[in-house]
């Protein structure tokens, strides 16, 4: 299946959740933590609403199907026209746009895992297979703990490779963090993610990359780690 195909059949379950009209892409540093809730209402007859709880941020990208509903979409990887092998700064307030792929920024996700419980979820397909990964535990600490990330209890059909990066701290080309003596991981792989000597999954990869350890990494779908995942969005829910 041709990936337009896939997003065309995704469009009527996906929806942005507004706060300003003109606003391309995620948030900026400094946001009041938006409400999570908003993504659990039902959708209005164009897929737009309003929230105002978030506003002079930017917007929210909500998943209201899987699994019931209520995702904030906080990474998407569906086109190879946005760079994930961005500054430390630039993970940290988001980058990309809603139509094609994006990340929400580091300090959104850790204010919002903070303030509430959340879980994590990850979609993503291979070829014919479409696979997911739940985690019922997903926390990313405050930058000044370099964005840890906390998952645990996981469920679903794609592997649990990703548990080996539990604990695991923030790295970007500029900001190494990832415990390797030798290398700086996300330099190497040019993505920031949580690198740990140096991955089993890289999901900031390059995109359709075919090199060996290069692409959008799910290690259980490609053991061999050549090749890239064809599309992935990594989404938060609160419990």
């Amino acid at each position: 299946m041709k990936i337009h195909q896939i997003l065309t059949g995704l469009a009527p379950l996906l929806i942005f959740v507004k706060a300003l009209p003109n606003t391309p892409g995620p948030a900026g540093r400094a946001c009041p933590v938006p409400q999570a809730g908003e993504c659990m209402k039902p959708m209005t007859a164009d897929g737009k609403k309003t929230i105002y709880s978030y506003a002079n941020c930017g917007q929210l990208f909500c998943d209201t199907a899987a699994d019931g509903g209520g995702w904030i979409i906080f990474q998407r990887r569906t086109f190879k026209d946005v760079y994930f092998n961005k500054t430390w700064n630039e993970f940290k307030n988001g980058f990309g746009t809603y139509c094609t792929d994006f990340w929400l920024g580091l300090e959104t996700i850790s204010q919002m895992t903070n303030q509430n419980d959340y879980q994590l979820r990850i979609d993503m397909q291979k070829g014919s297979n479409i696979n997911y990964a739940v985690y019922n535990t997903f926390k990313v600490a405050p930058a000044s703990q370099k964005y840890k990330l906390t998952i645990g209890d996981y469920s679903g059909n794609a592997g649990n490779d990703f548990i080996s990066h539990n604990n695991a701290m923030f790295s970007t080309k500029d900001m190494d963090n990832d415990g390797s003596v030798d290398d700086n991981c996300a330099q190497f792989f040019n993505a920031g993610w949580w690198f740990t000597d140096c991955f089993s999954d890289n999901l900031n990869g390059d995109f359709l990359n075919s090199d060996w350890g290069m692409g959008v990494i799910w290690a259980p779908l490609m053991p061999d780690l050549e090749g890239s995942l064809d599309w992935v969005e990594m989404k938060m829910r609160k419990k």
